[in-house]
């Protein structure tokens, strides 16, 4: 032997190109994964917690959870209501819908808890 080592430059070509497609298959897996984990929810018509108060919430509160308004393509349906009464009687009364049947319900004095109860039970 000479001490020179050579290369096969067409056997790293192919191992580049096996690495590369793996990273490729790793990060669209990941991208799946994580449209998997999203959640939409729906307001429902009776809601009277404008979508961009909600969806601000949320934004800040459970990052996953996409609002739409798309009720057909909604994990659930939520009822967003402020009666008015000011915060010592807990105004927001919040309900979440699955297929029409009711599975959680919160009250609180401010929007910011309501929507916390509401990525609280959606996280379970």
């Amino acid at each position: 032997m000479n001490g020179k080592t050579t290369t096969n430059k067409a056997g790293d070509n192919m191992k580049h190109r096996i690495s590369l497609a793996a990273v490729l298959l790793l990060g669209l897996g990941t991208i799946a994964s994580a449209q998997s984990m999203q959640t939409h929810i729906s307001l429902t018509p009776r809601s009277n917690v404008s979508t961009s108060e909600v969806g601000k919430e949320l934004d800040h509160y459970c990052p996953a959870v996409i609002l739409t308004d798309d009720a057909q393509r909604a994990d659930y349906q939520l009822e967003a209501w402020n009666t008015g009464a000011g915060p010592g009687r807990k105004p927001y009364k919040f309900t979440i819908f699955k297929n029409g049947d009711r599975v959680f319900s919160t009250e609180t004095s401010g929007l910011a808890g309501a929507v916390k109860n509401v990525c609280g039970f959606i996280k379970k």
